[in-house]
């Protein structure tokens, strides 16, 4: 919210880095909470259930952002979208603060019975349920172990083109010929079409046993389809590069596969 008091471009970067990085903290935060609640079969689908979120915001993002770009008022439309989002951010984390429990042994809604049961049916993880301590021969032994490696080049290589399609994916559509607003609702069916793909993968990567990686492969093809479309489709065929644009959302199915993958192969 704070950044619809900025008058400069030095205030909205240092803002804009400072949300930056505490936003960084919620899928590590994410894959935490499903390690410490759902065994290892579990873990996909329950991921794949609250990664849904990210479609659903940006759909929703569009509607909110055409209606607050709507809005005729003494500060400019960019200004009103911090101030609204930003509050209804605040308080759902207000109420995530008050009704999420913090681990399965200090959950308030659970009777000291079901708090056992919670641990118990976790045994098989082989992974505890919490553990706050940072302990140098576990550092150690995580550097030592090539899957960190490949977890990381995993993560900064699907990242690259993540950024730029999803952070800019307003100015990509808007460079197809739409106006400011209709590039807005432009993201809804983006947004449902993400939503639509990560739920198919994780419910096919549940019937389907140990073929993780296999499905993430095979959600990339659109998005290299659609990368390569992009690129050679003729500016004047607006609707067949918007459709291009489309195809690079599966990737965020393959995301929920590359971090359930991390916390399945990882005590």
């Amino acid at each position: 919210m704070l950044q619809a008091a900025c008058n400069n471009f030095k205030t909205l970067a240092t803002l804009r880095a400072l949300g930056g990085a505490a936003e960084a903290c919620s899928d590590p935060s994410f894959m935490l909470i499903t390690s410490m609640w759902y065994t290892r079969q579990q873990q996909p689908i329950r991921m794949g259930l609250w990664y849904t979120a990210n479609g659903l915001g940006i759909a929703g993002g569009g509607l909110l952002g055409y209606a607050i770009g709507s809005i005729k008022g003494a500060l400019p439309s960019w200004k009103y979208e911090f101030l609204v989002i930003g509050a209804l951010c605040s308080a759902w984390g207000i109420v995530m603060i008050i009704m999420l429990p913090d681990s399965p042994v200090t959950a308030k809604l659970l009777t000291p019975r079901e708090r056992r049961m919670a641990i118990e049916r976790l045994r098989e993880n082989q992974t505890g349920v919490e553990n706050k301590h940072l302990k140098g021969y576990q550092v150690k032994e995580a550097f030592m172990d090539s899957k960190l490696y490949l977890f990381f080049m995993l993560g900064l290589l699907s990242n690259i083109p993540n950024g730029g399609i999803s952070n800019f994916g307003t100015i990509i559509i808007q460079g197809f010929g739409f106006s400011t607003l209709v590039t807005t609702l432009m993201q809804v069916p983006y947004g449902i079409f993400i939503s639509i793909t990560i739920l198919i993968c994780v419910f096919l990567n549940d019937r389907f046993k140990n073929r993780r990686c296999l499905f993430v492969v095979i959600c990339m093809i659109p998005n290299i389809c659609g990368a390569f479309s992009l690129r050679f489709t003729p500016v004047e065929y607006k609707v067949g590069r918007l459709i291009s644009y489309y195809l690079t959302g599966p990737y965020n199915a393959a995301a929920v596969l590359f971090l359930s993958l991390q916390i399945a192969n990882t005590a």
